[in-house]
């Protein structure tokens, strides 16, 4: 089992499932706009931090918020884990993650 190394950053906040799509231009007001390429990612301030510093060697930690008890919110658990964001994700079945992009 890999040891641990103490956090040098916790972030304390929401954990959201999240898209980014990435387009060559906005589109105007009520049309659309061809995607070319979709990520998906964990979203909202304290975890956006805790994800890039880890993606950068950084020692981090996540003290989140419960995610549903689905796809979407396990997605989110597993991105953590991959990334090496330390913490426990909790889940909830009061409630679904919502799809945001």
């Amino acid at each position: 089992m890999k040891k641990l190394t103490n956090p040098s950053y916790v972030g304390f906040g929401m954990l959201t499932p999240v898209y980014i799509m990435a387009l060559d231009k906005l589109p105007k007001h009520n049309t659309g706009a061809i995607v070319h390429q979709v990520s998906d990612y964990v979203y909202d301030d304290a975890a956006i931090i805790a994800c890039n510093l880890s993606q950068w060697n950084v020692p981090t930690g996540m003290i989140g918020t419960a995610v549903g008890d689905d796809l979407l919110g396990h997605d989110v658990a597993d991105k953590l884990k991959k990334w090496g964001v330390q913490g426990k994700v909790r889940f909830t079945k009061k409630y679904k993650n919502a799809f945001r992009s």
